[in-house]
């Protein structure tokens, strides 16, 4: 009898032969701005997977805890700059993300979160959200309570992605929806108040209002943090004001009267 012939398999595809180990192999570099570019430059079927919406959403989600800091923004009455911080070939230039304003008009720079950057129009009484990467801007009029033009009326603002639910990555909020806080105090300190915007249903909530005594005004220059559900601002050595964005709560958090007098700190 003759030998019985085994049936024919295919020689296994090389690593590199395989989109999908390929793939995987790719989600694996750096989050770094220059590394898909380059990569995408070996050749086409490379630029073709790294340039897939599929692989950019898990490359972004496989990486979302540790993205590189690009730069700072540094704000002005008339530009929003941006210094990078990388070194090339990460550097993102200056210009790509600096804004410019219209010279008749003063602008303050109050923080960035989510991809997103907040700013303040003094003259026009309104609040804009920028999308630095796209160039994309929302403007929000201040509600009623923050709409006039006394001295310090807008205490503090915070801003955040509204975006929620499993898969989501914070930082793919271009187009998603989002929450912004204004905080102020009356002039004697007293009393603080809130009112919450929601971008989609483009309305203001109701003013929130709790007493409170502070010593030193709560200023734009004392960007938010976010934990949790709530925003944070650091007023004063001994005290943190605490806005819940689920209960639309606001506290005053201050430090134990048995805590040594050390201060505290804040990383945004």
């Amino acid at each position: 009898m003759g030998r019985r012939r085994r049936p024919y398999s295919p020689a296994p595809a090389a690593p590199l032969e395989d989109d999908d180990l390929l793939g995987e192999i790719l989600l694996r570099l750096p989050p770094r701005p220059s590394s898909l570019p380059r990569a995408s430059l070996v050749c086409k079927r490379w630029r073709r997977l790294v340039s897939d919406r599929g692989f950019l959403a898990r490359f972004r989600a496989r990486h979302r805890r540790e993205p590189p800091l690009l730069g700072i923004f540094t704000g002005g009455f008339e530009w929003l700059g941006f210094t990078p911080l990388l070194d090339p070939p990460d550097r993102v230039p200056a210009e790509r993300l600096s804004l410019r304003q219209s010279r008749d008009e003063r602008w303050i720079f109050c923080g960035c979160r989510h991809g997103l950057a907040l700013l303040f129009n003094v003259d026009r009484l309104h609040a804009v959200v920028c999308d630095p990467l796209t160039g994309r801007r929302r403007q929000v009029p201040f509600p009623p309570g923050f709409d006039d033009d006394q001295e310090n009326i807008i205490g503090s603002a915070g801003m955040l992605c509204a975006a929620r639910g499993e898969g989501h990555v914070h930082g793919d909020c271009h187009s998603s929806p989002f929450k912004l806080v204004l905080v102020r105090t009356n002039t004697a300190r007293t009393r603080v108040f809130a009112r919450l915007y929601d971008s989609q249903s483009g309305e203001w909530g109701n003013l929130i209002s709790e007493p409170i005594t502070v010593i030193l005004p709560i200023t734009l220059q004392r960007s938010s943090v976010l934990v949790g559900s709530a925003l944070h601002w650091s007023i004063d050595a001994t005290s943190i004001l605490s806005f819940d964005l689920e209960t639309q709560r606001l506290a005053l958090i201050r430090e134990p009267a048995d805590a040594r007098s050390c201060g505290h700190r804040m990383a945004a």
